[in-house]
């Protein structure tokens, strides 16, 4: 069962705040499988470290098996929470975390249907302006992909090629 919020609220006012952040990293450590509830609560305590380990290890997960697109959508909810949760103190980590994952699958072979599935996690963690951008330099660092120029929407290339 997943602790509502205002419960650790009420926690943070009912107890000192070593105590209450010893409560609330207990819970972390023994709710493994909640990486998203888990990294909300880190930044409840500000244990920032403890955000970017969790997403490192889902980022490495990911990129080991990357498969489904139910994983594609939990993997850039996940990259756009890190983000928001370390905007104030390191706000391109999350961003180039995400951008040096897909990179890092980019360098295995693949499907047609696999691009579409990264288009979508690229879309879930960068703005429309650096998805933009960040999708032209792939194109541009693998120009033999017919398919990923084709999914990723690069059609000023498709267009000035002669038929």
């Amino acid at each position: 069962m997943k602790p509502e919020f205002t419960f650790f609220s009420e926690l943070r006012e009912l107890l000192p705040e070593a105590q209450w952040k010893s409560v609330v990293e207990e819970y972390i450590s023994q709710t493994g499988s909640y990486r998203s509830l888990r990294m909300k609560l880190c930044g409840e305590i500000g244990e920032e470290n403890k955000i970017k380990e969790i997403i490192e290890k889902q980022v490495e997960n990911f990129a080991g098996s990357f498969c489904d697109k139910y994983s594609s959508v939990d993997i850039a909810s996940q990259l756009a929470l890190a983000e928001k949760l370390l905007k104030k103190t390191d706000p391109e980590y999350a961003k180039n975390l995400g951008k040096q994952m897909v990179k890092t699958l980019l360098r295995n072979p693949w499907k047609r249907g696999g691009y579409e599935a990264l288009r979508q996690i690229v879309n879930g963690f960068l703005s429309a302006s650096e998805t933009k951008e960040f999708l032209e330099e792939l194109v541009k660092t693998y120009p033999n992909r017919q398919a990923m120029r084709e999914e990723f929407g690069c059609r000023r290339s498709l267009k000035t090629r002669p038929y």
